[in-house]
């Protein structure tokens, strides 16, 4: 008698003959396959007899039911040979060692990179320059204010010999020895005070321009701070040995301690301290040159293109120097051939105007130089501040 089963997958009611009880069976709405036993859920049986491969068995409620043969069923699935290749075990790549043309051009490569490194110039070089630059600004600055107190020293002895000079002749007498070796003891203070300070001035400069030879080489910064130093140790020696040599010629001739004729020391010792003069605005011109690259090689292109405009300033007023100087000897030369009252004159009017018109622009250039060495100073800051920060972010 058919038994009734269900799918265990999908609840369907199969009726099964009696003869197929126990074998596997296959339900034929979700085709899974299972065995078909008395008493357990229904099932729809599966033949594991060779396969019949007969007709479908009908059922009392008009379903079918096909009884499959007990050969395995074929995968469609591509074999496991064929679904999967097998990979070739791994072949251990044999290094390749470098040739001698390779390790050189590498070796080539660091020595290029370190060459760059060391013309860009280290945050410690850089920390170097910006004390050397702070020395010479620091030496610029005292020595004007010195000039600025001398000066004012000098008017006011001048002013107090004038006045005593004017009481005792007021009085009908003479000046008194005393007074008169007060005004000149307080002279000699002042000057001693004054060159001790100048002195002391041009040492911390050249202290900033051995400061600044640490410069990085790149924009040529390193030879301009050597030529530097050079043309200011040199100056500094030619002035002192020049003014040695006047101080020694008037010394000798104590009638005429300041204009001493006759003497060769007096015209030699002139002579060395123009040569000195010369040197100190070679030194100058070598200086701005050395800021100008500085300013390139911290990347303040700006500021370096002041400092052109401020060597052209410097050229026109130092023209106008000289150009004074020849107009005045011209004029001088030519009141003294004819002994024209009005000539002699006329030259006194043009050379003071051309004096003061000179004075004008040199003290315009230098305040405009003292801020530009601020600016090249705080420049220098920056960059080495900029370069510690990209040091920190890196490491």
């Amino acid at each position: 008698m058919p038994q009734i089963i269900r799918c265990p997958e999908c609840s369907r009611q199969l009726r099964v003959p009696d003869n197929f009880l126990g074998k596997k069976a296959r339900c034929p709405g979700c085709k899974t396959t299972f065995a078909a036993a008395a008493g357990a859920p229904d099932f729809e049986p599966v033949d594991d007899s060779p396969p019949a491969s007969g007709p479908i068995a009908p059922s009392s409620s008009g379903e079918q039911y096909e009884a499959p043969s007990s050969e395995p069923r074929r995968s469609t699935a591509p074999p496991p040979e064929e679904q999967f290749e097998e990979s070739p075990p791994p072949t251990r790549r044999r290094q390749r060692t470098p040739s001698a043309e390779e390790d050189y051009e590498e070796e080539t490569d660091d020595e290029d990179r370190r060459q760059r490194q060391r013309a860009k110039g280290s945050v410690e070089d850089w920390q170097r320059v910006r004390t050397g630059v702070t020395l010479v600004v620091t030496s610029l600055c005292i020595l004007i204010v010195t000039v600025v107190l001398a000066f004012c020293g000098g008017v006011v002895l001048a002013m107090a010999t004038a006045s005593s000079a004017a009481s005792a002749a007021g009085d009908g007498r003479e000046l008194r020895g005393s007074t008169a070796g007060a005004l000149g003891g307080g002279l000699l203070v002042l000057i001693i005070v004054v060159v001790t300070i100048v002195l002391i001035c041009q040492i911390l400069k050249l202290l900033g321009y051995i400061f600044n030879l640490a410069a990085p080489a790149a924009h040529k910064a390193k030879p301009l701070a050597i030529a530097t130093l050079g043309a200011g140790v040199g100056s500094i020696l030619l002035l002192i040995l020049g003014y040695v040599l006047v101080i020694a010629a008037g010394v000798a001739n104590a009638r005429n301690p300041l204009f001493p004729t006759g003497t060769g020391a007096f015209g030699v010792g002139n002579v060395i301290a123009l040569i000195g003069q010369i040197g100190s605005l070679v030194e100058l011109a070598l200086f701005l040159f050395f800021l100008r690259a500085v300013c390139f090689g911290v990347r303040a292109d700006w500021l370096a293109r002041t400092i052109n405009y401020l060597m052209i300033l410097g050229g026109v007023g130092l023209g106008m120097y000289v150009l004074v100087i020849i107009i005045f000897l011209l004029l001088s030369v030519g009141a003294a051939a004819t002994r024209d009252a009005m000539l002699t004159s006329g030259v006194g009017i043009v050379g003071s105007i051309c004096i003061c018109v000179d004075v004008v622009i040199m003290v315009g250039w230098l305040v405009w130089y003292i801020i530009t060495l601020f600016q090249v100073r705080g420049a220098i800051v920056n960059y080495i501040g900029r370069r510690a920060r990209s040091l920190r972010r890196k490491y």
